[in-house]
């Protein structure tokens, strides 16, 4: 099934849906963790409730883009005298700036979580997590200078180690990435709107399962061996 077949059923029900052990915090797609006592298939200890690995940050954004998405495919309403209701309703122009910038802001939504998740599992004080995060602030340097610092690995090593053992080429999703973001970097530094193109914007919301999937893997890659020290 392709998202962008999907108009009425929220995409974050389709693509954010991972779960996690409170146990040992490995996460997975595993809906059985809902029920009491089913065991958790890394750890095996028993789950004492379903707990929905999830941030309401990253929930609003998707479905951000599935709204912007479908506006661009909005037919406006008949009759339009003048066209000026075919100008509000489409807004073309817009939506092929709006979808990459909230793509582009959901990977650094993703990218925030999961260094506050590392910085937690390692008990760093919480002013220092602050204070790392603010020199830091940029996705750029939370890849490549904060995440070696942090899990001992370069960012590019990682994606690839986690390539092999996926269905999902994490390294390509993340190059698809790097691609948008320079265009919309282009743009907010130079207004450049017509370097996104129509074929980048419709690929957008089939690499919305691997984004979500590649930040739920590095968790499992990391989280866990810091929870049991």
């Amino acid at each position: 099934m392709k998202l962008s077949d999907v108009q009425f059923q929220p995409w974050h029900t389709l693509v954010d849906r991972f779960f996690i052990c409170q146990n040992c915090s490995w996460v997975d797609t595993d809906s059985g963790r809902i029920k009491v006592g089913t065991p958790c298939k890394y750890c095996g200890q028993p789950s004492p409730c379903g707990r929905i690995y999830s941030w309401s940050g990253a929930t609003s954004v998707l479905d951000a883009i599935q709204d912007f998405y479908f506006l661009r495919r909005a037919k406006p309403p008949s009759p339009d005298l003048g066209g000026t209701t075919e100008h509000i309703h489409t807004n073309e122009t817009d939506t092929r700036i709006v979808i990459p910038l909230l793509f582009c802001t959901l990977w650094e939504v993703l990218m925030t979580r999961f260094c506050v998740e590392i910085l937690r599992a390692k008990a760093i004080d919480d002013a220092f997590q602050e204070r790392l995060l603010s020199d830091y602030r940029y996705a750029r340097d939370k890849r490549e200078k904060l995440f070696p610092g942090l899990t001992g690995e370069k960012w590019i090593d990682a994606l690839t180690e986690l390539t092999k053992s996926s269905e999902l080429n994490y390294t390509n999703h993340f190059e698809f990435y790097r691609n948008i973001n320079r265009k919309r970097n282009a743009f907010i530094h130079g207004g450049f709107h017509w370097h996104f193109k129509d074929d980048e914007l419709e690929k957008i919301p089939e690499e919305l399962w691997p984004v979500f999937s590649l930040f739920a893997q590095l968790h499992n890659r990391y989280i866990p061996n810091l929870v049991r020290k």
